[in-house]
């Protein structure tokens, strides 16, 4: 057995997928919105009239391609930052540390009495079953499971 500590959260392909998928979405966007503003705007009932207007002057005034480039951007550069800050949990023979963006918990082992995954949480508990933490897992949670198999946390011996 390593003692090598095993994390579990966002890696670089996930971050690479989440930019992907919503810079194709900002680029659809960037590129129905003047025909969909255009659609709009021909209906009396349609509420936000100056948003919609404003979407057809840019039309008229930029380039063609600008739109589609702001979304394909913008929509990568939120699914970068927007998944970059995902808790990530690494899991070693002595402690359990839980960071997220530049917050970080830290649970020796001496601090816990039990530590499970319970629907997609981490939920870490003391001696007095005191909830230390219940934190939201991205990631592979059955990674998770087995990094606390494989290092002998203790777990709850029946699951409700």
């Amino acid at each position: 057995m390593s003692d090598t500590p095993v994390r579990i959260g966002p890696t670089t392909s996930d971050l690479t997928a989440a930019a992907a998928l919503l810079g194709a979405g900002g680029l659809l966007l960037g590129l129905l919105l003047p025909w969909l503003a255009a659609l709009l705007l021909g209906l009396p009932w349609v509420p936000f009239q100056g948003p919609l207007e404003l979407v057809r002057v840019l039309q008229d005034t930029v380039p063609v391609w600008v739109l589609p480039l702001v979304g394909l951007v913008g929509g990568g550069l939120l699914g970068w930052f927007g998944s970059a800050d995902d808790p990530v949990v690494t899991v070693s023979a002595r402690e359990l540390v839980i960071t997220q963006g530049s917050q970080r918990q830290r649970f020796a082992r001496s601090q816990v009495a039990e530590v499970e995954v319970h629907e997609g949480h981490l939920v870490v508990r003391d001696a007095a079953d005191v909830e230390l933490t219940h934190e939201k897992v991205s990631g592979d949670v059955g990674a998770l499971g087995e990094a606390l198999r494989r290092f002998d946390w203790p777990t709850p011996t029946s699951t409700t």
